[in-house]
């Protein structure tokens, strides 16, 4: 007879891996850098609804928790908000901003890109890295806000089913948008690789 573990009881170790994982990761990489450090990627960005995997003084990396653009099978999708300080317009456009932290943002979606690539799915394939913020400038009532910068890169596997591998990224209309949900996302093992291989790709452009 073959015994198999109840699928709840496999959660709660993956869960418990992750965790264990995370924390030697942190660990290693307080010694290694005094500016980067790994956070744990079960952690909640507070209101943003995205894992926080990576940041330092200047950008964070963060990859969604629900509506991501692309799923993880299809290459997975990561975010990089640079981290501007309160008396900054949050609307900036990049050619406005100061240059080192333009250059931590080439920085950032170099790393999460070259990160992404090293995931099986998309081995022979490639990445895109837009910035676009369309979505955020609308309202309920029509009227156009200021956009919120911040840069999607992603995935993009060569067996991808939704997002077709060669073919450009498609979206829905803006009144469709909470329709657009591609599953499944990342998985928490993937997100802890990530989050690993963006803070070695990161401390080495210090």
């Amino acid at each position: 007879r073959v015994w198999t573990l109840p699928r709840q009881v496999l959660a709660g170790l993956t869960a418990f891996l992750l965790a264990l994982t995370v924390v030697v990761m942190s660990t290693s990489a307080r010694r290694t850098s005094r500016k980067a450090r790994v956070v744990d990627a079960m952690e909640e960005g507070a209101g943003s609804g995205e894992w926080i995997l990576w940041e330092d003084d200047l950008v964070r990396v963060t990859s969604p928790i629900v509506r991501a653009h692309n799923s993880g099978p299809d290459g997975g999708h990561l975010l990089v908000h640079p981290l501007l300080r309160p008396q900054q317009r949050p609307y900036l456009e990049t050619f406005e901003m100061a240059p080192a932290l333009r250059h931590r943002i080439i920085d950032a979606c170099a790393a999460a890109g070259r990160a992404l690539l090293t995931l099986p799915q998309n081995q022979g394939g490639m990445i895109n890295i837009m910035e676009m913020g369309n979505w955020v400038t609308r309202s309920a009532d029509g009227v156009y806000g200021p956009k919120h910068v911040h840069y999607h890169v992603l995935g993009r596997a060569r067996n991808a089913t939704l997002q077709t591998f060669g073919e450009a990224m498609r979206y829905p209309w803006y009144r469709d948008r909470l329709k657009f949900n591609p599953q499944p996302l990342l998985t928490p093992l993937e997100l802890t690789e990530l989050a690993w291989k963006i803070h070695q790709f990161m401390t080495a452009n210090v």
